[in-house]
Parts: C-alpha cells; sequence; structure tokens
C-alpha cells in the first residue's frame, strides 16, 4: 500500500503534539538496476550539502528479504525435482 501526504501531516500524525523529526525517508527507483546510480548521486548531493546522511538499499533494512527469497528457491528446487522424478518414472515405466 502507499500513502502520499505532506511532511508536516505525516509528522503530526507520527508524533502528535510531541518533537516533529524526519527519521527516513524512502525513494522509489522505477528499475533496481539504477541503485548503485542513485546512491552515488545521493552520497555527492549529501557531500555538496553538508548533509550527514546515509543511504541504505532494502536489502540492508530488511535483512530476512534474502532469506525468504532463499527458503522459496529451495522449495521450488525441491518441487521440481519431484516433478522432474515422477515424470522420469512415468515415461520409463511400461
Amino acid at each position: 500500500m502507499y500513502i502520499g501526504m505532506n511532511l508536516k501531516l505525516a509528522q503530526n500524525l507520527l508524533y502528535g503534539r510531541g518533537e516533529h523529526k524526519v527519521v527516513s525517508i524512502q525513494i522509489q527507483l522505477l528499475r533496481s538496476e539504477d541503485m548503485q546510480k542513485a546512491r552515488a548521486r545521493l552520497a555527492t548531493l549529501f557531500k555538496q550539502n553538508g548533509l550527514d546522511l546515509e543511504v541504505h538499499d532494502f536489502k540492508e533494512l530488511t535483512p530476512q528479504y534474502t532469506q525468504i527469497i532463499g527458503f522459496m528457491s529451495a522449495i521450488f528446487t525441491f518441487i521440481s525435482v519431484i516433478m522432474g522424478v515422477i515424470v522420469l518414472f512415468t515415461i520409463i515405466t511400461p
């Protein structure tokens, strides 16, 4: 899901009457292949403007992502092997 709103409204919703502060900004790229270019460009902009900010990608922020992808790949490989064995026995058996 996606919700777009201005920063002041988002801070009011998150912090109420407390101190308003920005903790992160999320940027969505059209292509994942552009991540390195975007990271380099943002680092340059941060340095030029004297900002003490960091850039993190989705895999760094969500380490479970790579575990889930590995788990799903293992499951699909296992199912493919089982299906291959069944097809092989079906063809070999007269």
